[in-house]
């Protein structure tokens, strides 16, 4: 499920679900948006077909174009080469199998992040590179409320890996993507287990772009609606 807290004047659920998927296809997205897709479609496998058509998409696009030559290009796939394979599988601290974008993302197991220490039920940590839309994890117990704060012209999203996250509208289930615009977005964790969930904070303005993109290629008669 996809769902989003939904004020007047904000980008509509289905737009921000499309747009999403389509950018995540197209391989535009900042890299931990993109890690949040690739877990999303892993833990919540409901959307890998389309997922698998708007690529089918942009293949036949490719192959529609010329080769250009690529600047560097012995040294980036010197690059490419050298940063080694992904270890196994590891276990998070819930004891559920960490999603390989994740775990790729993060470049550890979660088991060896540097959280905060537990205050009043919940603690965080900060995971992946410097840079737009950096992600962080967010473990709270139950009955804790999601930590808000302003959002200024940011968009925060948020996935749920473990546990059960309610807004009062909706309970947001492993595998489930909230789109946090409205700064007086309130939730809580449900039920006796602990939830964890991945939030990214990214620029509406800088997501724009790459995702409308995204979207007139593969709907233009949406797009143009």
């Amino acid at each position: 499920m996809y769902h989003q807290n939904e004020p007047g004047g904000v980008i509509g659920q289905e737009k921000w679900l499309h747009g999403l998927l389509a950018a995540y296809a197209a391989g535009t997205l900042p890299p931990a948006l993109h890690a949040m897709m690739g877990a999303h479609l892993c833990l919540n496998p409901s959307n890998r077909q389309y997922v698998a058509a708007l690529e089918t998409l942009a293949t036949n696009e490719l192959d529609c174009c010329r080769p250009q030559p690529v600047p560097g290009r012995d040294a980036k796939l010197a690059a490419i080469y050298g940063c080694g394979q992904l270890s196994s599988p590891e276990k998070a601290m819930t004891g559920e199998t960490v999603p390989r974008a994740l775990r790729a993302y993060a470049g550890s197991c979660f088991d060896s992040v540097a959280w905060s220490p537990f205050e009043n039920g919940l603690r965080m940590c900060k995971l992946g590179a410097c840079g737009e839309g950096k992600g962080r994890l967010v473990e709270m117990q139950p009955g804790v409320a999601f930590p808000t704060c302003a959002l200024g012209e940011d968009v925060e999203f948020i996935l749920v890996l473990t546990g059960v996250l309610s807004d009062g509208a909706n309970d947001h289930r492993t595998g489930d993507i909230v789109v946090r615009q409205d700064p007086a977005w309130q939730a809580h964790v449900m039920g006796t287990a602990t939830c964890l969930c991945f939030a990214v904070r990214a620029p509406r303005l800088a997501l724009k772009c790459p995702m409308s993109k995204a979207l007139q290629a593969a709907f233009p008669t949406e797009a143009r609606a």
